[in-house]
């Protein structure tokens, strides 16, 4: 029994130790990055809000790479567990919030008696002239270029964690009388037993509406994990549903790099919830003791509870209305590059996509058709139920290869042509695509294909391209061979859609499914042959390339609010036409005063905004 009960404390003790290193290292990791500065700043922006906000959100952000040279027992662990070391992150985060916080307070203080002492322009006795004129000469003096600057804030000593908070004992004993409470001098260094010190001078009835230097509740600090540098290696990249493990026990982390195919309108949910004690005598009746808020890897439903209880008393709680936080979330369908290959394909397929859901300012700029590289967590659902994957971080997309990585021969071609600007580009047409027709042939079609490949961006669209000839077939494989350059490429088939859709699934939520137009974000499409497309996709494709923009009809049913939403065209659409599959040419038909040949049916209006 003796040796059980020895052998239960030291595991207990050795628990401690290894928690206690873990928060050490979270704070030198919150040092080194600038993560207590943020924070600072954030503090003092939030105590310059009236009324100061109910929930303070402070994200964490956190290198992999660069946290292992501090701690590679606490990278581990947010890579394995992930939402343990957030709540590591988060206990952190509280502990500097109340630390800073009471500095602030000591601050506003000392100057507010300075500038009370400096008014005084006469004293009772000698002895508190003498100060008067001591405290007014060091007020003065600081406002002297001339004077030697202040001493500033002791750095932050890891070691000692109390040094956060604490410079010395009559900081102390003027935080803790405008606090209503006599705080303890905090000469410990594990942090649980400063936080627990702390905690226990702060009053429970804070209002967190009211001062705006009120101490912040751990409670009211929303701390989400923002992790970037995990290696992109086979390990740790999701290539699709395949990848996603079964039997998963705890949330973990993993990357994933596709397209959005599509993605459902924004939706509500609730990040903070607060709940109050129903009987009047009960110390449940402070407004921040029970206090739900929202974490990555923790189901919605906790923090809506259904029945709950006081705490204290065992009294039904109910919930506050007006201090409910929302926000916003979006779920997204992820194409993942290893499955990329089906968008380059004429003919129907079908790929299983990733469910990915994104929340709060993840959602700005999220259209069909991006490509999104992110961070995400697996969080394990109940079998029949495949593990969700909540994003993280949103990386952003890695640039194109630099100059340096372009094959010799262009180089040595670079510098042959160097002495007319186009004698390059009259070169590389020439050149271009020799193997599906003859060097020289649809010269200038093969220029007009270099030129929008040129202007394929992700911020604009690119260069259209009309290629209008009787070989509909030969201009078609120019078309598929010059895609192949292309950052991206999509092939239209007649089985998708051109432009996007809407739809409204089970569960009443509206999602968007992007076209082949706005699945070719940031490269080109390939639509083919112009002359078989029905008068209604033509003038879709036309109206979309003068504006620039593409419209989405949502019916009243699905969307009662908003009944339709534009995305912008970030694609170069390509297509060949046959004048002879057109309607019969008549007598007043003319030709085109730039192509010399008849167009048939078409509108000037594409002939124009197509090279």
């Amino acid at each position: 029994g003796d040796r059980r009960t020895h052998l239960t404390s030291l595991i207990i003790s050795v628990g401690m130790e290894r928690a206690d290193n873990l928060y050490i290292s979270a704070l030198r990791w919150l040092d080194a990055s600038g993560g207590l500065d943020r924070l600072r700043s954030a503090l003092v922006a939030r105590a310059a809000l009236c009324p100061a906000l109910k929930v303070f959100s402070t994200p964490v952000y956190v290198n992999v790479m660069y946290l292992r040279e501090i701690s590679e027992e606490l990278a581990d662990l947010v890579m394995s567990r992930p939402v343990e070391a957030q709540q590591i992150f988060h206990r952190v985060v509280h502990v500097a919030s109340v630390a800073i916080s009471l500095q602030l307070n000591s601050s506003s203080n000392n100057m507010l008696e300075a500038s009370v002492t400096t008014q005084n322009d006469t004293c009772p006795d000698d002895d508190h002239g003498a100060q008067h004129n001591h405290c007014a000469k060091n007020y003065h003096c600081a406002q002297d270029d001339h004077c030697p600057p202040a001493p500033a804030t002791d750095i932050p000593d890891t070691e000692h964690l109390t040094s956060l908070y604490l410079e010395n004992q009559d900081k102390c004993q003027k935080v803790a009388t405008m606090l209503g409470a006599v705080t303890k001098e905090l000469s410990k260094v594990d942090l649980n037993a400063t936080l627990q010190s702390l905690a226990s001078n702060l009053p429970l009835d804070a209002s967190v509406s009211g001062d705006a230097t009120t101490i912040l509740t751990p409670a009211q600090i929303h701390a989400p994990l923002r992790v970037v540098g995990i290696p992109w290696v086979k390990e740790w990249v999701l290539g699709g549903i395949k990848d996603l493990p079964l039997y998963l026990q705890q949330p973990t982390l993993a990357l994933v790099s596709g397209r959005v195919i599509s993605v459902m309108l924004p939706t509500t949910y609730t990040v903070w919830a607060r709940y109050m004690c129903s009987s009047g005598g009960c110390v449940g009746t402070a407004r921040d003791l029970h206090v739900r808020v929202f974490a990555v890897g923790r189901p919605e439903a906790d923090t809506i509870h259904q029945h709950p209880v006081c705490r204290v008393c065992g009294s039904p709680l109910v919930e506050d209305p007006s201090s409910r936080e929302l926000s916003e979330k979006t779920r997204v369908m992820v194409l993942s590059d290893a499955q990329a290959s089906a968008l380059t394909k004429d003919v129907h397929t079908r790929v299983p996509a990733l469910n990915l859901v994104l929340r709060d300012e993840m959602l700005q700029g999220i259209v069909p058709g991006q490509q999104v590289l992110a961070t995400v967590m697996i969080v394990p659902q109940q079998l029949p139920l495949l593990p969700s994957l909540e994003a993280v971080t949103l990386h952003p997309p890695p640039p194109l290869r630099p100059p340096s990585s372009l094959p010799p021969i262009f180089r040595r071609l670079v510098e042959d042509r160097s002495s007319s600007p186009w004698s390059l580009v009259l070169t590389l047409a020439y050149m271009f695509a020799a193997s599906v027709t003859p060097a020289g042939t649809f010269h200038t079609l093969k220029l007009a294909l270099l030129l929008s490949l040129a202007s394929c961006s992700s911020d604009k669209a690119g260069l259209a391209v009309l290629g209008v000839g009787s070989n509909t077939t030969l201009l078609l494989r120019l078309l598929w061979y010059a895609a192949r350059y292309a950052p991206h490429a999509v092939l239209h088939s007649s089985l998708n859609a051109l432009t996007a859709s809407s739809m409204k699934d089970s569960e009443g939520n509206v999602w968007v499914q992007g076209g082949s137009l706005l699945l070719a974000h940031g490269g080109v499409c390939v639509l083919g042959d112009f002359s078989k497309f029905k008068k209604e996709s033509r003038q879709s494709v036309c109206s979309a390339l003068e504006s620039g923009v593409i419209q989405v009809g949502c019916g009243s049913r699905a969307r009662q609010h908003t009944p339709t939403l534009t995305y912008p065209l970030r694609a170069a659409a390509w297509a060949c036409y046959d004048p002879a599959h057109a309607r019969p040419r008549t007598t007043t038909d003319t030709l085109d005063s730039f192509l010399h040949v008849p167009l048939g049916d078409l509108t000037k209006s594409i002939t124009d905004t197509c090279v």
